[in-house]
């Protein structure tokens, strides 16, 4: 669940939680992630605990951050 409690999305789900393990796999901090995107730190850590629900442009640059197209992000 989010902050205010409700049901998270599915999608997002599966985006924030293989978003961090390509990140981590990538060797790459949040604060990297930051340098790169301008996103910011505690966007870019909601969105891995899937507290974010996120654009597709979001998405899309996070997804390039981490050299992974983003339909890897966003299928099981």
């Amino acid at each position: 669940p989010t902050k205010q409690g409700t049901k998270v999305s599915p999608v997002i789900e599966l985006f924030g939680k293989k978003f961090k393990a390509a990140r981590r796999a990538a060797k790459l901090t949040q604060r990297d992630i930051h340098r790169l995107t301008g996103i910011a730190v505690s966007y870019v850590s909601a969105v891995e605990r899937c507290q974010r629900n996120l654009s597709l442009a979001h998405a899309e640059t996070l997804a390039q951050a981490v050299n992974q197209p983003l339909h890897k992000l966003l299928t099981p």
